[in-house]
């Protein structure tokens, strides 16, 4: 699917108040089924599944669920690590093909390394 250029990629998805499925750590894109999705706990537990969470999409993905987001996917698509090295890092809706983006995109143009404390997936859920 050309989703990936590496194992750094997240999703998540709540399950109910306070638990929610994820990836496992170490998996591309082509490998991720929903039989080896871990359940997690809002401590980063896993509760069902085997493997490990990934700190930083854990600490990301639980802010945005805490904001109200049901969904969350993280990716590192080779085209949208192009867009972000661009001088203004924006998509311009030039084109009826971005169009379908017209206020539905957010940007974050800070980046403070990995994100591994609850501060870090905050200011980025309060930048969605």
């Amino acid at each position: 699917m050309d989703l990936n250029e590496g194992i750094c990629n997240h999703l998540s998805a709540m399950v109910g108040k306070d638990k929610f499925l994820v990836i496992p750590f170490g998996l591309l894109w082509s490998e991720v089924t929903a039989s080896n999705l871990l359940l997690i706990n809002d401590k980063a537990e896993v509760i069902e599944g085997e493997g490990e969470t990934d700190a930083t999409a854990f600490f990301i993905h639980k802010a945005l669920h805490e904001a109200g987001y049901e969904v969350v996917l993280h990716t590192h698509m080779p085209h949208t690590t192009a867009l972000c090295c661009t001088k203004d890092f924006k998509l311009h809706m030039c084109h009826q093909n971005c169009l379908r983006f017209h206020n539905d995109i957010a940007y974050d143009p800070i980046f403070n390394g990995l994100v591994t404390d609850v501060n870090e997936g905050a200011r980025i859920a309060e930048a969605m």
